[in-house]
């Protein structure tokens, strides 16, 4: 949504799905369009890619672990995923 008012324009969204396989299967199935990831395209042979000429912010990442993962090549990840590298130095003594 956010990409498409940089555009300029407000979609008249009539059905939502998180999922990009679903949003794929909807467009396939003539039920709209949908913004993805060329990764995503890619696997979906059937269905026409239509670069973008901007560069669009689509994929929100989130970082899963368990909550017991105590190993400290885990620890060091997650310190240096979280955008605090300043931090993996300390906590790798």
């Amino acid at each position: 949504m956010a990409t498409c008012r940089k555009a300029g324009f407000s979609p008249d969204v009539r059905h939502l799905a998180r999922s990009i396989l679903t949003q794929l299967a909807m467009v396939t199935a003539g039920l709209g369009i949908t913004l993805a990831p060329n990764t995503a395209v890619r696997q979906a042979s059937a269905i026409p890619l239509r670069p973008l000429s901007t560069a669009a912010d689509l994929v929100e990442l989130s970082l899963v672990t368990r909550d017991t993962a105590t190993e400290p090549l885990v620890e060091h990840f997650l310190v240096v995923a979280s955008g605090r590298p300043e931090a993996a130095h300390h906590s790798t003594t």
